[in-house]
């Protein structure tokens, strides 16, 4: 059986995330702890080791603002976003869905923007 060195295959230091351990922690935290890891994985700038602080969310509500989840899914690594999305599954589907019209939104009023310019552009250029 093999074990993980917490090395990639290009021979750089990098930890891996424990799911096992987080997912025992996540079944004997009491709230305060689980709040307490909360407010380090915010605070936290490591990604590395914001992912394995998150990682118990997985399984377990996050206590904090929800507004962060939704941060999260927007993010440039690969796995925070999967964990964030795991993480969506313990909120309410009305403010899943809340935030989805708001993207959705966001996206369509980027659109018009692009346009907009667009059109401003092809006017005085006559295109």
């Amino acid at each position: 059986m093999r074990r993980r060195t917490g090395r990639s295959s290009k021979g750089k230091a990098g930890r891996v995330p424990q799911p096992g351990l987080a997912l025992r922690y996540s079944r004997t935290a009491t709230e305060d702890e689980l709040l307490r890891l909360a407010e380090y994985a915010v605070r936290e700038t490591d990604l590395e080791i914001k992912l394995e602080l998150l990682w118990t969310f997985k399984k377990v509500r996050f206590p904090l603002d929800e507004q962060f989840i939704f941060e999260l899914t927007e993010s440039d690594n690969e796995a925070i976003r999967d964990v964030a999305f795991e993480m969506l599954q313990h909120l309410p589907s009305d403010r899943i869905h809340g935030y989805a019209i708001n993207l959705i939104k966001q996206k369509k009023e980027l659109a018009n923007d692009h346009d907009r310019r667009w059109d401003h552009h092809c006017r005085r250029r006559s295109c």
